[in-house]
């Protein structure tokens, strides 16, 4: 039986941990997450409280994003208030830290791929990094046809393979 696909774009997928219902703070589970996530996907991390400093590093070294402001956290490590303009500076910072280029907001349109739409099923898969869409009768490991090159690197996105999302420090430094 098949199914009609409704939605033919890019995936962006946002990972809340609060805990109560949600993903927890164990990192573990963070990891098992973004280990399914489509190469093609665009990931954001984002959690509360305690957890917001030690998640967005993470999330920040492994080349994903990060969101912070005061929907989700009212405090910083001290517990003392933080507005959300402080927040996003402590997120800028870490990115400095790391070697993570903070990207303006034409680049994160370009990155979450704003506007974008696939004209079929199978173009959104094979933006996506999955399989193409199995046939009937087809069985075995489905993938696309190749010329066997290593893609070109990117600098900052969509996460995989990770060090393809890592920015020299140096032109960090010089932005």
């Amino acid at each position: 039986m098949r199914f009609p696909c409704v939605y033919m774009g890019p995936m962006n997928l946002a990972i809340a941990g609060y805990g109560g219902g949600t993903l927890g703070r164990n990192p573990y589970h963070w990891m098992e997450f973004l280990r399914q996530v489509p190469q093609g996907a665009s990931a954001t991390f984002w959690t509360s409280m305690r957890g917001l400093i030690p998640i967005s590093a993470m999330a920040i070294v492994l080349g994903q994003h990060v969101r912070v402001g005061n929907e989700d956290n009212l405090w910083g490590p001290d517990k003392k208030r933080r507005t959300t303009v402080q927040q996003i500076e402590g997120a800028v910072r870490i990115c400095k830290e790391f070697g993570r280029k903070v990207a303006t907001a034409e680049e994160a349109r370009q990155i979450m791929k704003i506007g974008v739409w696939y004209d079929s099923v199978e173009e959104t898969l094979h933006n996506l990094g999955l399989p193409p869409t199995r046939k009937d009768g087809q069985t075995g490991f489905l993938v696309w046809e190749t010329d066997g090159k290593k893609a070109v690197a990117k600098t900052g996105g969509d996460s995989h393979p990770m060090a393809y999302c890592m920015v020299p420090p140096t032109q960090v430094a010089a932005e």
